[in-house]
């Protein structure tokens, strides 16, 4: 837990930075330099698949915060590498089989 002092510190050390919607706020490859708070709005955290279309990871909403995993992991930010996945028929999930399961 920080001391009074080292949360005042903190406080004093805060920025703001406004993004445009649709901006970038952080891209891949990029030395965390700060954990990223979201004030306002909502922020997409995704990557570029292979064939150029846009994958979204996860969103935060205003009071979430992302990015202290690579900031002190001292580490680029990078996407994970996509899951490869075998979900099952939605039939194996319902009490009732429909027709065909």
């Amino acid at each position: 837990m920080l001391t009074q002092s080292e949360r005042d510190a903190a406080f004093k050390a805060l920025y703001i930075r406004e993004h445009d919607q649709g901006h970038f706020v952080c891209q891949r490859n990029e030395i965390a330099d700060s954990w990223i708070g979201v004030i306002r709005g909502f922020l997409r955290v995704q990557d570029t698949s292979a064939d150029g279309k846009p994958v979204m990871f996860t969103g935060v909403a205003a009071g979430g915060w992302i990015g202290e995993g690579s900031l002190l992991k001292i580490e680029q930010r990078a996407s994970t590498r996509l899951p490869r996945l075998a979900p099952p028929p939605p039939c194996t999930c319902r009490a009732t089989p429909s027709p065909g399961c």
